[in-house]
């Protein structure tokens, strides 16, 4: 895509391409990136569980009557706000395994099945090549029970997904808001059967790890790749290590902050000009200096759409 970035070492890079403003897919990262081992331990709140496993029940904030909870696909209450595009018009036959290790045939040019369409096709295509979406935060989820703060209903194309706070990376914390925001997102699960069909389960975790390699040496003047998940105080936040406080210290995540000023200056180039949809993307930065060994600043160089 860029040749010049073979100068950086990355050669790899020459055979990365990224498709509808998303979809890197596992080999292509690994190549820019190199594999990072996932060292956090999965944890499911009780709230998530209350959610997810005991009735897998979409529940928002200002909870709908029992009757008119749906399951996470078919959201009643979720916003319909614009998402990235994500389409593929190769309508195809796909087959997907199930729960208990059985196959379901899924052919979205089938009109008459609820899974028609290129943005199903998509799907389930980045489902069984690992593939990375983009998709828009759209409303908080909560817990039915106890209205604990569980994850994310998600818009992926249009298709409504369900983002657990265990899977929500920079997200985990209540204090911090995805909504609004793109994300990058794996497909973790598909229901194709069932009360559930329909449903879709993501993760943010995977697309932000694969930049963590890149964190472990941050001089100034260090060109490098890394993923924008938020944005706060005229900054375009990049997050790396998380930083538990050790001995009285409080926690903290390492971060890349790029006035947002400059950042949208360059997403111009690409055509964009909302700021929630510079997040969920790649960046190339120059890192400009350090400001306590834990946060620093840079320049923009390019987004990869």
């Amino acid at each position: 895509m860029i040749g010049y970035l073979a100068g950086l070492g990355l050669a790899a890079y020459a055979a990365y391409h990224w498709e509808d403003m998303c979809g890197a897919t596992k080999e292509h990262l690994n190549n820019m990136f190199g594999t990072t081992e996932d060292n956090e331990a999965e944890a499911q709140d009780n709230g998530q569980r209350t959610a997810y496993e005991n009735n897998r029940r979409f529940v928002p904030p200002a909870a709908a009557s029992r009757d008119a909870r749906k399951p996470y696909g078919n959201f009643t209450r979720s916003r319909n706000i614009p998402a990235p595009e994500e389409k593929d018009h190769n309508l195809r036959v796909f087959e997907v395994p199930g729960p208990e290790g059985e196959v379901y045939t899924i052919d979205t040019a089938d009109e008459s099945s609820p899974f028609y369409g290129p943005v199903w096709t998509r799907v389930f295509d980045a489902y069984e090549t690992g593939e990375f979406l983009r998709g828009r935060a759209s409303l908080r989820v909560s817990s039915k029970d106890e209205g604990r703060f569980s994850g994310y209903a998600v818009s992926i194309g249009g298709l409504n997904a369900f983002l657990p706070k265990s899977k929500s990376s920079f997200f985990y914390e209540p204090e911090r808001d995805a909504t609004n925001k793109c994300l990058a997102l794996k497909v973790e699960t598909i229901h194709t059967n069932g009360d559930y069909k329909g449903n879709i389960i993501v993760s943010a975790k995977e697309p932000w790890e694969k930049t963590l390699g890149q964190f472990r040496d941050i001089p100034p003047g260090k060109e490098m790749y890394a993923l924008a998940e938020d944005y706060e105080n005229g900054e375009l936040i990049f997050p790396g290590f998380f930083k538990p406080g050790e001995f009285g210290e409080s926690a903290q995540w390492q971060t890349i902050s790029v006035p947002l000023d400059q950042a949208l200056r360059i997403g111009g180039r690409y055509g964009i000009s909302d700021v929630n949809f510079l997040t969920g993307l790649y960046w190339r930065l120059r890192i400009a200096g350090s400001i306590d060994g834990e946060q620093w600043i840079a320049e923009p160089i390019e987004v990869l759409v």
